[in-house]
């Protein structure tokens, strides 16, 4: 195999893409935090601050959601969104959230949205279907302390066509329409372009006992989604993506797939999501530094706040604020601190992306300087090096790598050699290695 770029010119490739990415969510996120909460246009509901489980039915008969509050959810600690769209005739399945607790739910802190639709039929006004969608998401903003783009959307089956129309028309950009940094595609029939909507981190999911499920081409489906992804890296577009081909599984979600979705989801939750409840922070002494915070400015945002509460006078209400503001600037670089130092441990290409959006958020805090020196460790790495060369030539090798004829997916015989020392050149805790050699396992 010969591996053609040099290392750092694949480096400089992606830490620019990165930059370009970052600065692009930056200016979204802003024109985003200036619009009000009232954003929805729509008033609280006798739901509001429910706790548990519970149904609404939407304007339109027959379609509806059932709402799922974690634990973790208070007054005192804002939720994020995770919306899914059932497969066909799934209408009967969506009151559940059994597998959205465990891995996302509790854990992150989301407040769980599952659309349900008594027709079953998703093929069928799909618009009217998208439409129920988006009252959901308002309602449930309406209704929570919501931090908006701190979220997951996701879709199994058929669900995909109501997912991919709902991004179509709202995912360019991440708000109160798209309040979402990551996608999960659980053997979805999600047929638009992957590529067309604002930074997120992605899963694609399929197995090998669905790839061809009724004509209806899953795998075929899944493999043009990852393709789209892959094109858009050049424009800078975040190379978080996992496509798992998983043996012997049917027309199922299993635990197996939602695990490795929600391994993605704290790393663009760092990179691009809004952490704040802004109403909790309205002082106006507040408002500006709230602001920066969510425009991801954590540096400024707590010198702004260490400036405030050394001013003479200041009350202790205003205290209290920006030491609970404060708080949160501190708690996110520590999240991205621990996180930072994993990627640097288990995947290069990750960390290529990721190290200089995080070090952009934190210029000017404590963890500056010790992310500088992981960044710096890692590019004089050789085999951090190797494995960013080859994750560039995966990407490049992936589109030919598939066949058998539809039915079920095999590697093409003669890609099997050059895939296998790809396998070995990339690192065997990267998600570019686990994917290089999941797929080498189709190997007949």
């Amino acid at each position: 195999m010969r591996i053609v770029e040099s290392a750092s010119r694949a480096l400089v490739a992606i830490v620019s893409g990165c930059f370009l990415v970052f600065m692009v969510a930056v200016s979204a996120r802003a024109a985003e935090l200036a619009k009000d909460k009232g954003q929805s246009g729509l008033q609280p509901s006798a739901n509001q601050g429910k706790s548990g489980k519970y149904h609404v039915d939407c304007k339109k008969k027959g379609y509806g959601y059932w709402v799922s509050v974690p634990a973790s959810y208070g007054e005192a600690n804002p939720a994020g969104l995770h919306l899914f769209f059932h497969g066909q005739h799934g209408q009967g399945g969506a009151e559940w959230f059994t597998q959205w607790d465990t891995y996302f739910l509790q854990k992150h802190n989301l407040i769980g949205i599952n659309m349900q639709y008594m027709d079953g039929d998703n093929m069928a006004d799909t618009d009217g279907k998208v439409a129920a969608a988006q009252e959901a998401l308002a309602q449930t903003i309406a209704d929570y302390k919501i931090i908006v783009g701190r979220g997951v959307i996701c879709s199994f089956s058929g669900g995909g066509l109501p997912h991919g129309l709902l991004a179509t028309k709202e995912s360019k950009s991440r708000g109160p329409t798209w309040p979402f940094c990551h996608t999960a595609l659980y053997s979805s029939n999600y047929r638009v372009d992957a590529s067309q909507g604002a930074a997120m981190s992605w899963y694609i999911g399929v197995g090998t006992d669905e790839w061809n499920l009724a004509g209806a081409n899953l795998g075929i489906d899944a493999t043009h989604r990852t393709e789209e992804l892959y094109a858009a890296l050049k424009n800078g577009a975040p190379p978080d993506l996992h496509f798992k081909i998983i043996k012997g599984k049917g027309h199922q979600v299993l635990d197996e797939d939602v695990a490795e979705s929600a391994r993605a989801f704290p790393r663009s939750d760092l990179a691009f999501a809004p952490f704040v409840y802004a109403p909790d922070f309205n002082e106006p002494e507040l408002k500006n530094i709230v602001a920066a915070a969510n425009a991801l400015q954590l540096g400024s945002a707590s010198s702004a706040l260490d400036k405030l509460a050394s001013k003479a006078g200041i009350t202790a209400p205003l205290k209290d604020k920006a030491e609970a503001l404060k708080a949160k600037i501190d708690a996110r670089t520590g999240a991205i601190s621990a996180l930072a130092k994993q990627l640097a441990a288990d995947d290069p290409t990750l960390t290529a992306f990721y190290l200089p959006i995080y070090l952009a958020e934190c210029k000017g805090t404590p963890i500056e300087k010790d992310l500088r020196a992981l960044f710096a460790t890692a590019g004089k790495d050789k085999s951090f090096q190797l494995s960013l060369r080859a994750h560039d030539e995966f990407v490049k090798l992936f589109p030919a790598l598939l066949g058998g004829g539809g039915t079920s997916p095999t590697l093409v015989p003669d890609k099997a050699a050059p895939l296998a020392d790809l396998v070995k050149a990339l690192s065997p805790t990267s998600q570019t290695g686990h994917m290089a050699a999941e797929i080498l396992a189709l190997k007949n």
